[in-house]
């Protein structure tokens, strides 16, 4: 296979380029939220079944956030930051609609 010499050049430039933004990405996904700025921050996830995520009615602290998206979230922030004291509350409820979650 023979390559010609733009393609090359092609190739080397968008490395280079690559190899640039990468640390600039790096930082930006290790950057912290601006928005948890203060401790004791308390985040309620309210909606229907797909925030339940199956989650338990009872002390499971093991089942207590459910097993989806709200679960996903809460651990991810709790984990990085852990001196925040940051509470989590899920309250989705199975078979709820819009109409039901204005009610509540």
């Amino acid at each position: 296979m023979k390559i010609s010499r733009n393609n090359f050049i092609k190739k080397i430039g968008l490395t280079g380029l690559a190899s640039l933004c990468i640390p600039q990405i790096l930082l930006a996904a290790n950057h912290p939220n601006p928005f948890i700025k203060n401790k004791g921050l308390t985040i309620l996830f309210q909606g229907d079944s797909i925030t339940d995520g199956n989650r338990t009615r009872d002390m499971d602290w093991n089942h207590i956030m459910g097993h989806g998206y709200a679960y996903l979230i809460a651990s991810r922030l709790w984990h990085d930051y852990l001196g925040k004291d940051l509470m989590f509350y899920n309250r989705g409820i199975s078979g709820d609609k819009i109409k039901d979650l204005e009610n509540r």
